[in-house]
Formats: C-alpha cells, sequence, structure tokens
C-alpha cells in the first residue's frame, strides 16, 4: 500500500507544482493494478487528453474515473484519494459504480463522505468509503492542502475549517520551516519521495 500512497500522492505534489490544488487519485483493480489516475487540475491550462483541465470541475477523483471506459465494470475497484472526496467526487465514484473509495486526508471544509442521499442508485452503487487508518498519510494529504491554501491560494475559510477539527496540523502547516521547506521543494521541482521524507523527518 506505501507504494500506492506515493504514487498517488505524486499526483498531489505534481498538482501543487502546477499551482493547482494538490490532490491525486488512483483507480486500483482487485488485484491492486493501476486502472486509471488523476491530478486536480483546477487552476491548469495545460490540456491532458482524456482529463478536464482550468474548470472547477477538474477535480482529481474526476479525472481519474473520466479515464475508465463506461464498459468497465469497477465494482470490485477501490479509488485512492489523497483527501476525502467532495459532493462531486462522492457523485461520480457512483456514476461510475466505484466499490470503494479510500481517502488519505479529511476535508473538514468540502468532504463529502458522510453525504447521506436516498434514491435507488445510490442504494444500489453508493461505494463505501472509507479513511486510510495510518495517520502519516492523514497529515500528508492535509498538510499539502493546508500549505497551498496559506501560500499559494489564500483560502481561510478551508484553514478555518481544520483548525476547528485538526488544530495541530494546522500549527505545522503555519509553521515557517514547513511551508519553507514545501515551497523550496517546489521551486527546486523535487520529486515527491524526498518531499515525503523532508515533512515526515
Amino acid at each position: 500500500m506505501q507504494r500506492s500512497w506515493d504514487d498517488t500522492f505524486a499526483l498531489a505534489w505534481a498538482s501543487y507544482i502546477g499551482g493547482t490544488t494538490p490532490v491525486g487519485a488512483m483507480l486500483l483493480d482487485r488485484d491492486g493494478t493501476r486502472v486509471a489516475t488523476g491530478a486536480n487540475r483546477r487552476y491548469s491550462s495545460e490540456p491532458v487528453a482524456g482529463q478536464l483541465s482550468g474548470s472547477r470541475l477538474a477535480h482529481a477523483e474526476l479525472n481519474a474515473l473520466a479515464g475508465v471506459d463506461p464498459l468497465t465494470d469497477v465494482r470490485d475497484h477501490t479509488l485512492y484519494s489523497t483527501l476525502e472526496p467532495c459532493s462531486l467526487c462522492v457523485g461520480a465514484s457512483i456514476q461510475a459504480g466505484v466499490g470503494t473509495v479510500v481517502y488519505a486526508a479529511p476535508d473538514p471544509y468540502g468532504g463529502a463522505a458522510s453525504m447521506r442521499l436516498d434514491n435507488r442508485q445510490v442504494q444500489l452503487r453508493r461505494p463505501d468509503l472509507l479513511a486510510e487508518a495510518d495517520l502519516r498519510w492523514r497529515d500528508l494529504g492535509a498538510l499539502l492542502v493546508l500549505v497551498f491554501s496559506i501560500e499559494v491560494r489564500r483560502a481561510d475559510g478551508i484553514v478555518d475549517a481544520y483548525r476547528d477539527r485538526l488544530p495541530d496540523l494546522v500549527t505545522r502547516a503555519e509553521d515557517d520551516r514547513i511551508r519553507a521547506t514545501v515551497r523550496d521543494a517546489a521551486a527546486a521541482n523535487a520529486p515527491w519521495n524526498e518531499v515525503r521524507k523532508a515533512l515526515t523527518a
């Protein structure tokens, strides 16, 4: 699972470097084989075949699921996301018929894992939405989003929502050393594994 999370976080890190919300998603089949990947491309103007870019809808989970053949049965597949899916991405998971969604970090601002809809389609196709048990991945996912929200695209509402639920992570993200580590790594286009090691040291 370490490698799958590292690969998924590498997508999120590429989004960060590209100046957009750092979220990555990867769809694996029941054997753990990669089926599709997606990165958040909301603020990216560079087109990528089969993925949305430069749109408020260009979320990582949506981009991963957009790459799946509509005739592929994904009920036994798992979608991994570095951040708790929002209502758009939970809806996309329902539409795609994904069996399980696992997310690394909670999103107290826009996360929709606890969202409840009650219609026949949701009853038949709602995926299991699970938080990753390993808190290292939770912290990394939250730190990337928080540092991005403080440093790159000021988003006080997101920071405030985290402050209410995970104040220790906000304190870490506001630490000048953490922000400088992320800022310098992004400027150097450092690979994700170096960033992970620096943030977990």
